[in-house]
């Protein structure tokens, strides 16, 4: 038993190893350079705060933060037109937040249009996020069209199969890979 915790706390706290299985696991990145139509919406998966601070009032960002700054970037470089909000609260302890209407603010503190911004805040876990997502496009055709789903890497192949299930057809612009080129 020594042994094998020895071989097994070599390998897993090898940052080659790790790198190589994290790399496996995410999806490439997308070049939305090579994208020459804009698209209809992009859709944040929530995960970009742990909430908000009850002293300053401010959202405190988590290690997801990189999913909102590129959202922002590919809206204002116009290759998104609108942006659904995805995410309600994961929380037990606090169930009201929601972590929608945290970023929508952002969204709008950073100038981005109040017409621009849609917000679903009701799901809590990836699979619902895919399923009110879809419900919240048959409700809203304003937003139908091609879809962009933003998310981390890692996350991305749970997204995708989710987003899939839902019956909805999207590309998928995975940020913040946890890989070291």
């Amino acid at each position: 038993i020594f042994y094998f915790g020895m071989v097994a706390l070599i390998l897993f706290t090898n940052p080659l190893v790790i790198n190589r299985v994290v790399a496996w696991w995410e999806p490439e990145t997308y070049s939305i350079q090579n994208n020459i139509k804009p698209f209809d919406v992009g859709v944040l998966l929530s995960g970009a705060t742990r909430g908000m601070d009850i002293h300053t009032n401010r959202p405190v960002y988590g290690s997801g933060a990189d999913r909102l700054l590129q959202t922002i970037d590919l809206f204002k470089k116009g290759h998104i037109r609108k942006i659904l909000l995805t995410g309600g609260s994961g929380s037990l302890s606090r169930p009201e937040e929601r972590e929608s209407a945290v970023i929508a603010k952002v969204m709008r503190d950073c100038g981005i249009p109040d017409s621009c911004i849609f917000v679903e805040n009701d799901s809590r876990n990836t699979f619902e996020n895919a399923s009110m997502t879809a419900g919240f496009i048959r409700k809203h055709p304003e937003l139908e069209g091609r879809m962009l789903v933003i998310t981390s890497a890692f996350h991305m192949p749970r997204t995708m199969a989710c987003f899939k299930k839902a019956g909805l057809n999207a590309d998928f612009y995975p940020v913040d890979p946890g890989t070291t080129p």
